[in-house]
C-alpha cells in the first residue's frame, strides 16, 4: 500500500468518524437535501453542518452539487 492510499484512508475514517456525518451520508442516500434542509433535520448550526459536508466531500462519501438558484444539494 502506497503512501497516498494510506492518506484517502485516514480522511474516510476520520470523515465516519462522527455520528452526525453518518447521518449526514445516511439522509443523503436516497435523495439530494441541501444544507439547511440537513442542518434542520441533524438539529446542527448551519456552519457546523457544511463543515462536516465539506470533510464527507473531500473523502469522496457524498458529493455537492450547486442549483440554478444558487442551493448546494448534497447527495
Amino acid at each position: 500500500m502506497d503512501e497516498v492510499s494510506i492518506q484517502k484512508l485516514k480522511h474516510i475514517y476520520n470523515a465516519l468518524n462522527n455520528e452526525n456525518r453518518l447521518k449526514i451520508i445516511f439522509l443523503c442516500q436516497n435523495e439530494g437535501l441541501t444544507v439547511t434542509q440537513l442542518s434542520k433535520k441533524l438539529k446542527l448550526n448551519y456552519t457546523i453542518t457544511s463543515e462536516y459536508i465539506g470533510l464527507l466531500v473531500r473523502a469522496g462519501l457524498v458529493s455537492r452539487t450547486r442549483n440554478a438558484d444558487k442551493t448546494v444539494t448534497i447527495k
